[in-house]
């Protein structure tokens, strides 16, 4: 007999199927966001940006499984948990599964290296998700995001792993001292920044940034490579002017959009059914009459 245990992750593709602003660096900001405004079905750059922060099914599933070798391969899951969070930004279900899974390691008898290391992926987790208290004592530093508003005044927010701060010279973030994170900094008109260390080497750090989109509303090009971004890119230069990212895309937008919906209905009824047999065990019997 065989017990088969079901973890969903649900992914918005609702949020990534809405048309996708891209300010021309040669366009007003106050234009740009006014015609947001007036437009509820198109969002900014930065706004994808965030949505797709949070998209990460494979990192989580990742997590997910080091449960399983928890008890007789601490090792694996120390060194998994310091590679994983090198790779990308964490989501928040990922921040929830780090912050559990170095709780529980604490609890363990460690080496001092291995306990720094956990400490810092636990107070990491801890300090940006803020859903209570710690278990363990965490330091903390309160800084102030003024310095980056200066040096990167073309980018609007700056991303800590997933978790979304307004880059604005009045901004302030609370962090592990000494602790890497994945820093993305975006902007609706400048190409993405992203840098994995801690906050004092981020400050160190130079960066070229370049214009999304170069040229005029009749002749541009582009540097945005994120495919689903490409089809449903539109450029802001005047509320006139909005060309595509891609020409021709009228008919592949709409096969897109019917995918998409085609994917959010298939999880919703997923979703439906794995919420039916939570609390319920699922028994395979692999005997052979």
């Amino acid at each position: 007999m065989k017990k088969l245990f079901l973890l969903t992750f649900f992914v918005p593709a609702m949020a990534l199927a809405q048309n996708i602003l891209v300010q021309a660096p040669s366009s007003s900001k106050i234009e740009y966001e006014h015609f947001l405004a007036q437009h509820l079905e198109t969002r900014s750059m930065v706004h994808f940006e965030q949505k797709i922060a949070q998209i990460n099914p494979s990192q989580e599933s990742q997590l997910f499984s080091l449960s399983d070798s928890f008890n007789d391969r601490l090792d694996f899951v120390i060194s998994s948990l310091k590679e994983i969070q090198k790779e990308a930004p964490l989501t928040l279900s990922s921040l929830r599964f780090v912050r559990d899974l170095s709780e529980k390691a604490l609890a363990k008898d460690l080496s001092a290296q291995d306990k720094k290391e956990l400490l810092h992926a636990y107070c990491k987790s801890v300090t940006l998700l803020n859903e209570g208290p710690s278990r363990f004592v965490c330091r903390e530093e309160y800084v102030s995001l003024e310095k980056l508003a200066k040096k990167f005044p073309h980018h609007d927010t700056l991303l800590i792993e997933s978790m979304s701060f307004s880059l604005n010279e009045k901004s302030m973030a609370t962090l592990s001292p000494q602790t890497a994170y994945q820093w993305t900094l975006v902007s609706n008109s400048q190409t993405t920044i992203r840098f994995y260390g801690t906050y004092g080497q981020l400050l160190n750090q130079h960066f070229v940034t370049e214009n999304w989109v170069e040229g005029n509303c009749e002749n541009f090009t582009h540097r945005i490579e994120d495919m689903n971004a490409l089809h449903r890119g539109t450029v802001f230069f005047t509320e006139s002017c909005t060309p595509r990212l891609l020409k021709d895309e009228s008919k592949k937008s709409w096969i897109m959009e019917k995918k998409t919906w085609l994917y959010v209905a298939g999880a919703v009824v997923l979703g439906g059914i794995v919420y039916s047999l939570k609390d319920k065990d699922i028994v395979v019997n692999t005997s052979l009459k």
